[in-house]
């Protein structure tokens, strides 16, 4: 599906986000022509993160618990880029299903720019993958619906 509609929509910016293991297929689909590609509590990959790539996780989910370790190292070694780049989200409660949950996002700050952000927006058109996002997609992960052009 990502590889159709990036033909479809060649020299457009995408921005791809993803839930578990849909978190896991955002890592391997990343490009770095990419806008951001978002990961939310995702399944462990033991790779290195691109500049493109973000990982918010609640601190009490036990399926991206094994890239905590890992997390935490680069944090020491670059701590700059890493707070950009990883958001641990604080724990409300001890359930791992409920903090498994995408839900999890409502506790972050509205205000609060996850990815490299909008700068001058040279947005031709909105670009909508709602069919595919709407049905079961394989692997639980979608287009987001705004994609830009790539300035030229």
């Amino acid at each position: 599906m990502v590889d159709s509609a990036r033909k479809k929509y060649k020299g457009w910016q995408f921005e791809l986000t993803g839930h578990s293991q849909g978190g896991l297929h955002v890592a391997n689909l990343c490009r770095k022509t990419d806008k951001n590609c978002i990961r939310l509590n995702p399944a462990y990959k033991n790779a290195s993160l691109k500049d493109n790539e973000y990982i918010i996780r609640s601190s009490a989910d036990v399926v991206s618990s094994l890239s905590a370790p890992k997390n935490f190292l680069t944090s020491i070694f670059y701590p700059n880029w890493s707070k950009s780049h990883f958001k641990n989200i604080p724990a409300k409660t001890n359930n791992p299903l409920t903090e498994h949950k995408i839900d999890i996002l409502d506790r972050l700050d509205p205000n609060k720019e996850i990815g490299r952000g909008e700068r001058k927006r040279s947005l031709s058109k909105p670009c909508s993958f709602e069919k595919e996002r709407n049905s079961k997609t394989i692997f639980s992960m979608f287009v987001s619906q705004l994609c830009s052009k790539t300035p030229t």
